[in-house]
């Protein structure tokens, strides 16, 4: 029962660091809205500009901060769902013993 503690004490901090990369993705996705412009969309659009676009319209940071945000909630999820599959499968009396 005690390693089952720790284990969720860690899932209840990862919690809590996933929770703050949702954070993050909601102000990198709002950054990425207001400053995201690429040639393609201008193409599309039949939009020309005359110089090239500046660096910081492709969000680049942005991106990555959303694609790591993604990974850590999927691990997350995974590692929460192999917690609480053992936890509703370990039989009562283990859980009294303890």
């Amino acid at each position: 029962m005690k390693k089952l503690n720790s284990i969720t004490l860690v899932m209840l901090i990862a919690c809590i660091f996933v929770l703050f990369f949702t954070l993050l993705d909601f102000a990198a996705l709002h950054d990425i809205f207001y400053d995201y412009i690429s040639q393609r969309a201008l193409d599309y659009l039949h939009i020309t500009t005359s110089e090239l676009l500046p660096e910081w319209t492709q969000t680049i940071g942005e991106w990555q901060i959303v694609t790591v945000g993604l990974f850590l909630r999927f691990i997350f999820l995974i590692l929460n769902s192999i917690l609480l599959f053992f936890h509703i499968k370990l039989p009562k009396n283990a859980i009294d013993k303890a």
